[in-house]
């Protein structure tokens, strides 16, 4: 690659390398980047942008934000060969797996891997978006596998969908919290993919818009490079469907989880139904147990009260004949405590009875006796009281 050089800053995972402003500014100066292009750096935006003429003998200025690299450019034609000068700050480490063993990869270093390997077609000046293109929807194609990895396994947990046929969920609340927690993430992923992929049909679809005017090595890169993008854009395409297929099943699976979680909630209500219930009943019998406390009280309670009033010495009431008279004192005394329990307590029960009382004793007065000899009473005006006896035939 005659026109791209390579300075790489490595650091150990825990050592943060920190770059003064007016230091950076200094290195977006010696590339010859617009000023556009650092505003777009300080929001730290998606997309690909460029300046409007990338071909020719004019630096033209670039600029990269994906999410998990920014990259910023400028490319120069000199001759024969594409200058490009630029900085590409990763934002974090790639970590893929595979059978249960983390492998880390540097950004970095997959980014020059994929520029070595499309090394001979550096004389063009979209040399650099087509390798990033090409590491973004590669990226983006190994999230789709995490994810349907994912998918499958929240499937066979919940026994819906299609690798959880035949299957029955024994998950609890927490477990339902998770799964939700996993699926949010995994439609975050998938947002993240048709994003991704919209930014790399963007780039090609620059590349397609580029003037045909240059010389001859610059345009035999460009074929390549439009060859391989023919090829690309079916990756790409597929991938989008199968997002659009995951992301279904993620939804999809969402439902089955509301559900579940909703009957754990209905079975939570039942239990707390059920334990009120109990409760309900141990306080009726904690009431029927009280009552008859207070119902012997009440009964015993004069009659000891007597009893210690007539055993004090000093009122004599020592002699036999005085027995009756014991009796005679507690029983009307404990026999209106009840009386005066039922009418305080029992309220709406004494006044039934009363209305009874008072309907039978009305239909008493209304119905005549029958005379010894077999004259009837009849009642002709109950206003006046006024009677008519009749003689029986």
């Amino acid at each position: 690659m005659s026109g791209v050089r390579r300075l790489i800053l490595q650091a150990a995972e825990e050592i943060t390398i920190e770059i003064k402003e007016d230091v950076f500014k200094t290195i977006l100066d010696g590339i010859g980047l617009a000023p556009w292009a650092e505003r777009l750096i300080h929001c730290w935006t998606y997309g690909y942008h460029h300046d409007v003429r990338i071909t020719g003998t004019s630096v033209a200025s670039h600029y990269l934000g994906t999410g998990h690299f920014t990259a910023m450019w400028t490319t120069s034609q000199n001759g024969l060969e594409c200058v490009t000068k630029g900085v590409i700050i990763a934002q974090e480490n790639i970590v893929m797996i595979r059978e249960g063993v983390r492998m880390p990869i540097g950004i970095a270093q997959r980014l020059f891997r994929t520029l070595s390997l499309f090394g001979d077609d550096s004389r063009s000046p979209f040399y650099l978006p087509f390798v990033f293109s090409v590491d973004v929807l590669t990226v983006r194609e190994d999230a789709l596998t995490r994810n349907f990895s994912t998918i499958r396994e929240i499937e066979l947990v919940t026994g819906h969908g299609t690798w959880g046929i035949g299957r029955v969920f024994k998950g609890q609340r927490d477990t339902i919290k998770d799964l939700t927690a996993r699926l949010g993430s995994a439609l975050n992923n998938i947002a993240d993919i048709y994003k991704h992929l919209n930014m790399v049909e963007l780039i090609w679809k620059e590349f397609e818009a580029l003037s045909p005017e240059s010389h001859e090595g610059v345009q035999a890169s460009n074929k390549s490079m439009a060859d391989a993008i023919s090829i690309l854009r079916q990756q790409s395409l597929q991938a989008r469907d199968q997002a659009q297929y995951l992301e279904v099943r993620v939804r999809s699976q969402s439902s089955v989880l509301f559900s579940l979680l909703t009957h754990e909630d209905a079975k939570v209500s039942i239990q707390m139904a059920n334990a009120s219930v109990e409760l309900a009943a141990a306080a009726r019998r904690d009431g029927s147990s009280m009552k008859t406390i207070a119902v012997l009280t009440m009964a015993f309670l004069p009659a000891t009260f007597f009893a210690a009033f007539f055993s004090i010495p000093s009122l004599g009431w020592t002699e036999s004949d005085k027995f009756p008279l014991f009796w005679a004192c507690p029983l009307p005394v404990t026999l209106a405590t009840f009386v005066l329990w039922a009418v305080v307590t029992q309220r709406k029960a004494v006044k039934g009875a009363v209305a009874r009382l008072r309907r039978f004793a009305r239909g008493r007065l209304g119905t005549g006796a029958s005379s010894s000899d077999g004259s009837s009473l009849t009642t002709l005006d109950s206003s006046n009281a006024s009677f008519e006896i009749e003689d029986a035939d």
